[in-house]
This record gives C-alpha cells, sequence and structure tokens, in this order.
C-alpha cells in the first residue's frame, strides 16, 4: 500500500513540474509580443527600465501638434494631466485624431520622447462618424 501511495506522489510532483516548465514556456514566448499599458506619469517613472514597445494612453495637449518640414513627421505632446511627454510620429494620423482628444499609440521610448508606430485616436461609446444620420431621427415607414 505505501508504495501505491509512493508512487501518486511522484506522479503528481511530475505532473506539476511539467505543467508549471510548459507554463514558463508559454510565459517566456509571449513576452516578446506583451505591450505595456502605461500613462505619461507611469512613463516617465520607467524611462530608464523601458527597451520595449509599449502603449500610451493620454489626451493630446492643447497647441502642441507640429508638423515637421519635408514630410519628417509629426510632434506633439500627451498628458495624463500630471504630466506631458513629446510624441514623434511618421504617418497619416487618424481622422479624430484632434488636440485635447483621447489618443492611445503604439511605440518606444528613445532619446527622450516617444517614437510612435501607431496611433490610435480614441472615441466614446455614441460615436458616429461624421455625416451619418442620428439612429433617433430616422422616420420608420
Amino acid at each position: 500500500m505505501e508504495s501505491h501511495r509512493k508512487r501518486r506522489v511522484i506522479t503528481l510532483i511530475a505532473v506539476m513540474l511539467i505543467c508549471g516548465l510548459g507554463g514558463a514556456m508559454l510565459l517566456m514566448a509571449l513576452r516578446s509580443h506583451i505591450e505595456l499599458y502605461l500613462t505619461p506619469t507611469q512613463l516617465l517613472a520607467q524611462q530608464s527600465h523601458l527597451n520595449h514597445t509599449f502603449r500610451l494612453g493620454g489626451f493630446v495637449v492643447m497647441d502642441s501638434v507640429q508638423v515637421l518640414p519635408n514630410q519628417n513627421g509629426i510632434v506633439f505632446q500627451v498628458s495624463d494631466l500630471k504630466h506631458e511627454v513629446k510624441v514623434h510620429y511618421k504617418g497619416i494620423l487618424p481622422a479624430l485624431f484632434k488636440p485635447g482628444k483621447g489618443v492611445v499609440l503604439s511605440g518606444m521610448w528613445y532619446h527622450g520622447q516617444v517614437e510612435a508606430s501607431e496611433v490610435l485616436a480614441k472615441h466614446d461609446e455614441n460615436y458616429r462618424p461624421p455625416g451619418l444620420i442620428d439612429p433617433s431621427k430616422i422616420k420608420s415607414r
């Protein structure tokens, strides 16, 4: 009877080790594909440790959007109402991108600013594209 109990314990330990090893391998594989979501305050606190892609969320600071000459991109500030971070982006901005509005961007920290690779404008749950008729004004037949 004791050898039967010993085999169960050994089997249980082996299963736990295999599951732990599989979980560790899964986390290692996903590590390179995870993007942390940060605010400007969190970004400035962690800037010396950032060497990977992250997502930054906040509001575009009023009067901070500058188009650089020679199609070298756009520079603007993102704020969380506590701190501001300078962002550089080469590309076409979304139609909803406006100063004072929410924005989420993907990028990396590089020489004191965020080099954005993607910019997404945020909108509320009541968003309707410009020119779309208000559904409450549609008359039924």
